[in-house]
């Protein structure tokens, strides 16, 4: 399956609040998005009704495939489901969008070893006892963790 890796721009609200990262969105019944972002080192909830936004639009239509990011230069950084509807939501909100880049959703979804190597990794383990816990050799397993470390920084970086 294809994806699509996006950068566009966010809305005013969300550019004037100049959030260092992105913590994630829900859903509010009465159809507006609430956005969860740090900015000022806390944390600032955004409610919009996002009609006129491609992330909103694409989010409401559930192509959105893991959670927005922000990169570095201020952009919105999300991943969608590679369809002929979300190519026309695209072009339709093309102002907005700084970049977008096919990708293969293999490429950028771990698999269960690799969130295994995640946990591993965020419970401080290291090379040695990664490979002794997977049952592989050294060299096997710093390999192992350079590709899981790629496909999280392609995921979440920007």
């Amino acid at each position: 399956m294809k994806a699509l890796v996006i950068e566009a721009e966010p809305c005013e609200t969300v550019k004037k609040l100049a959030p260092s990262s992105y913590v994630g969105f829900r859903m509010l019944s009465c159809g507006k998005i609430e956005h969860l972002l740090i900015a000022d080192n806390q944390v600032r909830r955004v409610r919009k009704g996002c009609e006129n936004c491609v992330l909103g639009v694409l989010v409401r239509s559930g192509h959105l495939i893991g959670q927005p990011s922000i990169t570095k230069s201020g952009k919105l950084r999300f991943i969608v489901a590679d369809t002929v509807d979300t190519r026309r939501v695209i072009r339709k909100y093309g102002s907005q969008v700084v970049s977008s880049e096919q990708v293969d959703i293999r490429g950028i979804s771990l698999t269960r070893k690799q969130r295994e190597i995640v946990e591993m990794l965020a419970s401080n383990e290291n090379i040695s006892s990664i490979a002794r816990t997977m049952g592989i050799s050294k060299a096997a397993a710093w390999k192992l963790v350079k590709k899981t470390l790629r496909k999280v920084a392609r995921l979440h970086a920007g």
